[in-house]
């Protein structure tokens, strides 16, 4: 386990996030984590930008396949994220929880996601955090609101398990009890979490959520690909809305 940054984050034994990076990408053809937004950010750190932003400070990363580059960009993104602000993100800067980064190493990230489920939630309750959300470096949006919406449910029902549902389908990001670890310590290679968690007993609480961002993960180029199409097209209406609430010209305006 390794801390990438200060060990002061604001309540550094409250809940954390753990995001899932230590796949090896091999239909992608490259690292998920380090696949990029159009603003430029990586995956990996709008991901863990998003979970901070929804109140978490601090979030484990579990690294396996690609981890000497995705400690890098790691370490890149600690930085950028405890450099003093300037200009008007300083303004912003009090409204902000700070964040610790924690790396964390499954050793054996071929037995499948829930392996580093186990591993992550592991790393979170040997910090003495008492619950986690696991979310997956591959989903290109975690949505801020349903994370805080997800938080705020963990805490009054901790010993549950919390996820989003859109339009009758599970989503990610979900709260887990971190005292789960053991469970799926236990797992064997062919057995989902799902699987583990309804013979176990553990209580489900289902969350209807409107973003379907929760559904969205990308695997492979073409599905990256259908993604940034989806995501431009979403940014251009968001521009033009803004512009049309701003008394801008329209298309059937003057010319």
């Amino acid at each position: 386990m390794s801390d990438l940054g200060p060990k002061a984050a604001r309540d550094p034994s409250g809940p954390a996030g753990v995001l899932l990076a230590a796949g090896a990408s091999s239909r992608m053809g490259e690292p998920k984590a380090l696949l990029r937004h159009a603003d430029g950010r990586t995956f990996l750190r709008a991901s863990i930008e998003s979970l901070r932003d929804a109140g978490l400070s601090r979030v484990f990363v579990v690294l396996g396949g690609h981890r000497e580059l995705i400690e890098a960009e790691l370490e890149r993104i600690q930085a950028a994220l405890h450099r003093p602000p300037s200009g008007p993100a300083a303004a912003r800067a009090g409204e902000q929880t700070a964040v610790c980064l924690t790396s964390v190493i499954n050793p054996a990230p071929e037995r499948g996601q829930v392996s580093s489920m186990a591993v992550g939630l592991r790393a979170a309750l040997d910090a003495g955090c008492a619950l986690a959300a696991i979310a997956l470096v591959d989903q290109p949006v975690q949505p801020v609101a349903v994370v805080a919406q997800l938080l705020a449910s963990a805490r009054a029902e901790p010993e549950a398990l919390h996820v989003p549902l859109h339009r009758g389908q599970r989503g990610h990001p979900a709260f887990f009890p971190a005292r789960l670890a053991a469970l799926l310590e236990r797992a064997k290679p062919d057995q989902s979490a799902r699987f583990l968690l309804a013979e176990a007993g553990v209580v489900t609480r289902e969350h209807a959520v409107e973003s379907s961002e929760v559904l969205v993960d990308v695997d492979t180029p073409a599905e990256l690909a259908a993604w940034r199409s989806a995501d431009r097209l979403r940014r251009e209406r968001e521009i033009a809305r803004a512009v049309h609430a701003a008394g801008g010209p329209s298309r059937g305006g003057a010319r």
